[in-house]
């Protein structure tokens, strides 16, 4: 009977490490399919998706001088649209700031986020300091594309684009969670 109990036990240890593994580590590869992590740079033949611009999206880049990631997304209805635009505090005082412009489809720009009027933000997940610029859009049903870029940086510069109000996380995808805060530590 020790046997057999000891054996459950082995075997569900087994099944929890797999499980958090798995989760854990697909987190360190995850790119284009992934709305957390952008693979910098990304151009107009392989833009960053938003699937859905009412759920909370953090998305995270990181841009040498004169890199550009772009972000599309299509809305269906009317709304008005949460955008922030982070960067780490410790590069705040750096003059590369990024900056990000929305651009609709006939190539207008509908707004402009710069990194002028910024606010701390301490990110509880993560447990880093941020400064953010936050603003909402109101747009009309259509395609968008989303422009972040930085000019004049010496050093690669990290930034987080974060899209939406929603979030609802589900607890099997704690590993996902951990994989993603120690991968967003661990950007360069």
């Amino acid at each position: 009977m020790k046997r057999i109990v000891s054996w459950c036990i082995g075997v569900l240890l087994g099944a929890f490490f797999v499980w958090f593994g798995v989760g854990f580590f697909a987190a360190q590869r995850a790119c284009a399919s992934d709305p957390q992590f952008t693979c910098s740079p990304r151009d107009l033949a392989h833009p960053v998706e938003v699937t859905d611009a009412s759920h909370a999206q953090a998305y995270y880049g990181v841009l040498s001088s004169g890199e550009r990631d772009i972000y599309r997304l299509t809305i269906a209805s009317a709304t008005s649209l949460p955008l922030a635009l982070l960067i780490p505090a410790g590069q705040a005082a750096g003059p590369a700031r990024p900056l990000a412009t929305v651009i609709d489809a006939k190539g207008e720009t509908v707004a402009n986020m710069t990194m002028q009027a910024t606010q701390p933000f301490f990110d509880s997940g993560t447990r880093m300091d941020y400064v953010e610029s936050r603003a909402t859009i109101a747009l009309d049903p259509g395609t968008y594309s989303i422009y972040v870029g930085v000019n004049a940086a010496i050093t690669p510069q990290r930034y987080v684009l974060a899209i939406g109000t929603d979030t609802a996380f589900n607890p099997a995808e704690l590993p996902y969670i951990l994989g993603s805060i120690y991968r967003i530590h661990t950007m360069r």
